[in-house]
């Protein structure tokens, strides 16, 4: 008797659960349910605080239309994800998503490598988005004096305004040194360096950085030749060419399997 109640108990718990899980929409035979809408919403919201719950709740159901729709061409093709591949990721994550997540991350992988792997650059595309871009190649090249008194700094600032050369500065005032005269490095502009916002041919007031005083100096802004970056460039557009047309063969993939909200 005690068995049978026990049984029923757990019959009546299952039953309850299955009752819980609202299907909200299916793409194929593949069920979406409130709490998978729920999960995937609190996600984004933590990526797009801005937008509106609507918004949110829009952008999550795609998302999870997408996810079915990859699982179920990866059942077709007969792609699989075994324990070991999801293990190995969810150690290298250290547990920052589930391993419900890590599989499905995989299974979309294995598909863009084998929908994607014959997706070449030619010359002509990394050369045009060179010439689109150059704004992104662009840079300053950006000098620093570091010194131990402000009074100190603020004399740099006013020797460097007044033309004195950079070189004798910073053999005078120059503490600290771990630069190569002084030479800081190639950053685009807008980049904040200890809070100095970085533009080309400025002489910066005095920044406090720690127990010191630094004044920067730039030169004029310059823009990376193609050589230089067309290696770089190629990977981009690649990269970009290869997921805009996964990305459209996963709404196609939606398409052919259908959407029936519940």
């Amino acid at each position: 008797m005690k068995k049978a109640i026990i049984a029923a108990l757990l019959f009546a718990a299952l039953t309850l659960s299955g009752c819980g899980e609202k299907i909200i929409a299916k793409v194929g035979d593949k069920p979406i349910t409130q709490s998978e809408l729920n999960s995937m919403k609190a996600e984004l919201k933590n990526i797009f605080k801005d937008k509106k719950d609507a918004e949110l709740d829009a952008l999550a159901l795609q998302n999870l239309e997408a996810q079915k729709a990859v699982e179920l061409k990866a059942q077709r093709d007969g792609i699989k994800v075994n324990d070991d591949e999801v293990n190995s990721m969810y150690e290298q994550l250290k547990g920052k998503v589930s391993k419900e997540q890590i599989k499905d991350i995989i299974l979309s992988n294995k598909l863009f490598i084998k929908y994607t792997s014959g997706i070449k650059v030619t010359p002509d595309e990394v050369k045009q988005y060179y010439l689109q871009n150059k704004n992104k190649f662009a840079y300053v090249n950006v000098y620093g004096i570091v010194t131990n008194t402000k009074d100190n700094a603020e004399k740099v600032y006013s020797d460097l305004k007044s033309g004195t050369d950079f070189s004798a500065e910073y053999s005078k005032y120059a503490v600290n040194v771990h630069d190569v005269n002084g030479y800081i490095g190639q950053y685009p502009e807008g980049t904040d360096i200890d809070g100095f916002k970085v533009k080309s041919d400025t002489i910066s007031q005095p920044v406090k950085t720690g127990q010191s005083y630094e004044v920067f100096k730039t030169g004029d802004l310059l823009v990376k030749s193609f050589d230089d970056v067309k290696d770089a460039i190629e990977q981009v557009v690649l990269s970009n060419k290869k997921t805009s047309y996964y990305n459209s063969l996963v709404q196609k993939w939606i398409k052919e399997e259908g959407v029936k909200v519940e």
